[in-house]
């Protein structure tokens, strides 16, 4: 009973993209609807949850997706949709809207083999993020972030995300930068499931290259702070397995559309020794 901000429901494990560290494969498919709705209740009554968290596989091609957005808006809670956008129209936005959605945080990034934009660098996806900033800001009632995977090849492009999420203040609610993660395959190790050992090809975020998973927040942080050296992280969440390492870094500008006024607060990492960690948060809030 932890007044936790935020739960988590799986309703499909089918996606229309295949993208590098994805470590979901399909199994179940499309998981039926009363036994979504129970986990809900279940994680609500656990957890006392003021946000829930849609994801996948890919949510927006589930077939009773606006079943879950109402019920869990009519349960008191906040849906929030974890999607990569492919195919998402005016007419499906309005119906989200309707059903009570409150926020969609959308994965672009320049690995996902994406029709249409293939071969993109994170740069030229701007012009992909932007559409959809656009499409959700004709929507009043919903707000809208994006996640990026960051791997070697994108690496130095963040802080150019990071300046057109700032041109967008007003309209993009966060960046999320999640680094590649994976299991590394090497002659030296052997995987078991169960007890029984297992083909390492059957792991589907295999990586081969252990540099291609050892990206960290501070690394991610440090080529932000090339363009931007005002930024500095205000919170930060520890590791799991490395308590000590920063599994989060956050860093949170206010603004609106005429200007960025200021920073919020200032978390010094020097005294830190971090390792292992997984994940950046660049994050906006609206005036």
């Amino acid at each position: 009973m932890t007044d936790n901000p935020g739960g988590w429901v799986e309703v499909t494990d089918i996606c229309n993209f295949s993208c590098p560290g994805c470590y979901r494969q399909t199994v179940e498919g499309h998981r039926k609807l009363e036994g979504i709705l129970a986990d809900i209740k279940k994680c609500q009554k656990l957890t006392n949850c003021d946000c829930m968290k849609i994801s996948g596989g890919e949510p927006l091609i589930y077939p009773h997706i606006l079943d879950v957005v109402d019920f869990i808006s009519r349960n008191g809670m906040k849906p929030l949709v974890l999607t990569n956008g492919y195919g998402l129209e005016q007419k499906f936005a309005l119906e989200l809207e309707k059903a009570g959605l409150k926020r969609i945080n959308f994965h672009v990034d320049s690995a996902q083999n994406r029709p249409g934009w293939t071969g993109k660098n994170e740069v030229e996806l701007n012009e992909l993020r932007q559409h959809y900033a656009d499409l959700i800001w004709r929507f009043k009632g919903i707000s809208c972030g994006f996640n990026m995977t960051v791997s070697r090849s994108n690496l130095d492009d963040i802080p150019d995300i990071i300046e057109w999420a700032l041109k967008n203040i007003h309209k993009v609610g966060h960046i999320a930068l999640i680094a590649l993660r994976g299991i590394c395959i090497s002659d030296d190790v052997v995987f078991f499931a169960n007890g029984e050992q297992i083909d390492p090809n059957m792991v589907p975020n295999r990586f081969e290259n252990p540099e291609e998973i050892t990206i960290t927040s501070e690394e991610m942080l440090d080529v932000i702070c090339e363009k931007f050296p005002e930024t500095k992280p205000c919170a930060y969440i520890g590791g799991t397995s490395f308590p000590e390492s920063h599994k989060y870094l956050v860093a949170v500008n206010v603004g609106s559309k005429k200007n960025t006024y200021s920073k919020t607060g200032n978390c010094s990492c020097s005294s830190f020794t971090s390792k292992h960690q997984a994940c950046a948060l660049y994050s906006s809030c609206k005036d």
